[in-house]
């Protein structure tokens, strides 16, 4: 009976909209594809931690590895290591241009720039660590750059440091707000669209939104804490797309869907728990 309902469905789809029987048709089913392990072909993939994959080449930083690994993924079937930097304690990588930028916590704290225009010989550009001229850099653990500036979540510091990357072979510390003028106890993750940074707070349990119309003085917009039903326990990760911000919730095992409409009083949309269909 279960499987005649489900034919009736879907022939009923058809007839009243074969758009939609064709979509339900060609929906992907998720499955794996292929992966690299660290050592095969000289990866270094030893606890990666972060990603970011540009044009047909994912950057990877690989933590125990202390190194910038890169895959070349031109066929996805086959990934394969194209090259790698030895960079020590580093926790993300985001990739603007020419230029890949890593955060780098443990001993280093401090922001790396690499010059990846030969990917076959990549190689170290500029870096600031944490304490140069006022940066605060201690365990930074995500970065994003949006134009002549890198966004960086430091951990540690409990601030959001701004970094001037328009010389990247000697950026500068340009600006910073920390926990108290804004929800920033343990930042994870970073996201910066338009003239807004967001920023998922771990131990603010919560999402802050960050006004950087202006770099040089960063200021509190908003935010969203756990709870009145957003799930925001130890949020460690942020991605903006439209009016929607997506987090994820680590102590809650949630994704959290905010609704950022009005940045300055950001409400909870709807979330997904764990084990939920």
């Amino acid at each position: 009976m279960a499987h005649f309902r489900f034919f009736t469905i879907i022939f009923f789809l058809f007839l009243v909209s074969p758009l939609a029987f064709k979509a339900f048709a060609q929906t992907p089913i998720p499955g794996h594809a292929a992966s690299l392990s660290n050592g095969t072909g000289g990866a270094l993939l030893n606890q990666p931690n972060s990603i970011f994959v540009s044009g047909n080449f994912a950057f990877v930083a690989s933590t125990a590895s202390n190194a910038l690994e890169v895959i070349d993924i031109t066929d996805p079937s086959l990934p394969t290591n194209k090259s790698n930097l030895s960079i020590t304690d580093v926790t993300s990588v985001f990739v603007s241009g020419t230029n890949a930028f890593i955060t780098c916590g443990g001993a280093t704290n401090s922001l790396v720039v690499v010059d990846i225009t030969d990917l076959s010989s990549l190689a170290i550009l500029g870096s600031i660590s944490d304490g140069t001229n006022g940066a605060l850099l201690l365990n930074p653990v995500s970065v994003y750059v949006s134009g002549n500036y890198a966004y960086v979540a430091s951990s540690g510091s409990n601030a959001l440091e701004i970094i001037d990357i328009t010389s990247p072979a000697s950026p500068q510390h340009y600006a910073s707000i920390t926990d108290g003028t804004a929800l920033l106890n343990s930042p994870n993750s970073v996201f910066v669209s338009g003239t807004n940074a967001f920023v998922a707070s771990y131990g603010s349990n919560a999402l802050e939104i960050i006004d950087v119309t202006d770099p040089s003085t960063p200021t509190h917009l908003g935010s969203l804490v756990d709870g009145s039903g957003a799930v925001l326990q130890n949020p460690t990760s942020v991605f903006v797309a439209g009016n929607f911000a997506y987090v994820s919730s680590q102590a809650s095992n949630a994704l959290e869907v905010i609704d950022i409409t009005d940045p300055t009083t950001p409400t909870h949309a709807g979330s997904l728990l764990n084990g939920t269909n």
